[in-house]
């Protein structure tokens, strides 16, 4: 017992004398919190096959990110746990519920925008190199649906989001690529790079149009349009999982 207190004793002058001498006891070192965001996120398929991985619905943060313009409506994550299913890629997908209607702002269409400056992943705006974007949609409605691809510029303020005018099916500068979706079954969609465009202007500020390579090579992002919900008798649902943008071998 005597033995025990004297130890005791010698720990707190111990302690004691590191205090007088203005000496704290060293902090255990902080662990570096597990980053959040994927930079420059390039991968190799199973055919060897290299791409850029633009979204792929594996957790809240990652979604929380994509632009919802419209009205949107909503993205709810699916784990492949529950609805293994309704996953083709990683451990998880989004399942979307469309609203939009006419009180959206000049009745534009609910848009789903993928950005390439801002967001999860942190890679390239330059897409001169891609040969297609590939897309898993999940069509639940038991009819086809038409949806619509674009992309807008990095660097010129007259090519943000739509130009309000340019995704108009009828206009002369129309710079969407539609696709219809086959009802109730997995849609793998392959848009081909040449297929999108923008809108450009001259010196003299004459409009111009730019396609494929020349157009990717500054992207601000990737769009997908859905019809408004009054087009329908109720929301429309899908299921979207692995977003890629190829790139040419």
């Amino acid at each position: 017992m005597k033995k025990i207190l004297c130890l005791i004793f010698a720990v707190l002058c111990l302690f004691t004398l590191s205090a007088c001498n203005g000496e704290q006891p060293e902090a255990p070192a902080a662990t570096e919190p597990e980053a959040e965001q994927r930079s420059n996120v390039v991968e190799t398929d199973e055919n060897g096959q290299t791409y850029y991985l633009l979204a792929d619905f594996e957790n809240y943060f990652e979604a929380s990110q994509l632009g919802l313009y419209a009205d949107f409506g909503k993205i709810e994550l699916v784990s492949r746990g529950d609805e293994p299913e309704m996953v083709t890629n990683g451990e998880g997908s989004g399942h979307i519920t469309i609203s939009g209607n006419e009180s959206s702002w000049m009745k534009r269409r609910p848009n789903l925008r993928i950005s390439t400056t801002t967001g999860y992943f942190n890679y390239t705006t330059d897409f001169s190199d891609m040969d297609y974007l590939s897309v898993d949609i999940y069509n639940c409605q038991d009819y086809e649906v038409e949806i619509r691809f674009y992309m807008n510029s990095q660097i010129d303020p007259n090519n943000t989001m739509e130009d309000r005018y340019a995704t108009h099916p009828n206009n002369p500068y129309n710079i969407v690529y539609s696709v219809r979706l086959q009802p109730q079954q997995w849609n793998n969609l392959k848009i081909p790079a040449e297929e999108f465009k923008l809108v450009a202007y001259d010196d003299n500020g004459a409009r111009y149009m730019k396609y494929g390579a020349e157009a990717l090579e500054a992207v601000g992002g990737f769009h997908i349009t859905f019809d408004r919900a009054e087009l329908h008798e109720k929301p429309q649902e899908f299921y979207m999982d692995n977003v890629r943008a190829y790139i040419q071998k």
